[in-house]
């Protein structure tokens, strides 16, 4: 098994050859919040009024922000025989564990959020497109690998722990220069379920299914080397939640400019009535009941750099798709120098996902026959970016024999 070949758009996959590969990923990106700002959320502490106002004037119509980490655990052995017939095709299994959260807000979302009323008013804010989505699951699954390595399949049993869908497809305030008088107008849902409390502790359950599959392109060879592409797709599935998930529907309307507080004198309608009657606007009905929710279905296209010993640089590009609304279609673009069959180093360039640029360099090493590691970071790279932030750790070990 050589992980270099898998280069760094891809998880080490298995093989031909028996293995224990453990993928670990971590990745958080925004195109608008700079690392100043997410560092107050690290570090706490109140956000300076030039810098929230700062990054309001340099944010779009639309922006992005997400987060997300995954381990998986996996054991690929090649037995002799299967139900008592020779074979020489693969088995995988593994186990999983996953966590998304994104955003997709407008400028008024934040300037509502971070700079209060006071930066709308006599104006309309408009909060529609406002999107949050987290989901976090485990899966153990049960695989498939062709002979000849190149094509790989899972089937998964999915444990979903907990979700959170906020989404507005309506969104407008308007204050008056005093913020004594608010019109509004929003639609929308809110679905959630109870947190689980122990990794073990399920809220609903589902399928997946992750396929892999190696092309190779003869025609586009590179001195002898033919050019391989690589299509993955992976958490193609979905989670049915258990009937206590929480359905809020969002279906609001109406004027709000202060209570009438001689209501006592005149006994027309009382304090709490009034307050009655702004809950009955303003405050959303809930209700529960089973919620079906899709995984983080995405595919990868990609280009593997050859297996060789040559001292020669081979470029890499690929796109990455995921069926989510909070993700932008992502481009890369790299550079493979593979010196000698026990390294190779690897210098990626990436734009999309939530809506950032990620610059970084990996590194994949042979410690002796048996065990391979590769690392990617752009950590160190991103720092210094103002516009936008992004910061990714992925590494793998592989143990093959």
């Amino acid at each position: 098994m050589n992980p270099a070949a898998g280069q760094l758009f891809f998880r080490s996959a298995p093989d031909t050859s028996n293995a224990v590969i453990v993928n670990l990923e971590a990745y958080q990106g925004s195109g608008g919040l700079d690392n100043e700002f997410l560092g107050y959320f690290v570090k706490g502490g109140q956000i300076p009024l030039t810098l929230r106002e700062d990054i309001s004037s340099g944010l779009q119509d639309i922006n992005y922000a997400g987060g997300e980490y995954r381990g998986s655990l996996s054991y690929v052995f090649h037995p002799d025989s299967l139900f008592g017939k020779p074979t020489d095709i693969g088995l995988v299994v593994s186990y999983t564990i996953h966590e998304v959260a994104s955003i997709r807000f407008s400028q008024s979302t934040y300037d509502l959020v971070f700079l209060g009323n006071e930066s709308y008013l006599n104006d309309t804010l408009d909060l529609s497109d406002l999107l949050f989505d987290n989901q976090a699951f485990t899966k153990l699954s049960l695989g498939y690998v062709h002979p000849s390595g190149k094509f790989s399949a899972e089937i998964g049993l999915v444990g979903g722990q907990r979700f959170n869908r906020l989404s507005l497809s309506k969104g407008q305030i308007i204050s008056n220069p005093t913020g004594s008088f608010l019109n509004y107008s929003l639609e929308g849902n809110y679905n959630r379920n109870s947190n689980s409390r122990t990794i073990t502790d399920f809220q609903g359950a589902g399928l997946s299914l992750d396929l892999r599959y190696d092309f190779t392109v003869t025609t586009l060879s590179n001195k002898g080397t033919p050019l391989v592409i690589r299509g993955e797709l992976s958490d193609l599935g979905f989670i049915s939640w258990n009937a206590s998930s929480e359905h809020t529907v969002i279906n609001s309307a109406g004027t709000f400019d202060g209570l009438t507080i001689n209501s006592f004198e005149n006994a027309n309608e009382t304090i709490e009535e009034q307050i009655e009657a702004i809950e009955d606007t303003l405050v959303p009905r809930s209700s529960a009941g089973r919620d079906i929710t899709l995984l983080p279905t995405t595919l990868t296209l990609g280009t593997l750099p050859g297996l060789n010993d040559s001292r020669r640089l081979e470029p890499l590009i690929g796109v990455r798709v995921r069926m989510a609304q909070t993700f932008i279609p992502s481009l890369m673009i790299g550079m493979h120098y593979q010196p000698v069959s026990a390294f190779a180093v690897q210098l990626i360039g990436n734009y999309g996902g939530y809506g950032n640029l990620q610059l970084g360099i990996g590194t994949y090493l042979s410690l002796g026959k048996h065990f391979h590691w590769r690392l990617y970071s752009n950590a160190i790279i991103n720092s210094f970016m103002k516009n936008g932030t992004g910061h990714s750790l992925n590494t793998a070990f592989v143990m093959s024999w």
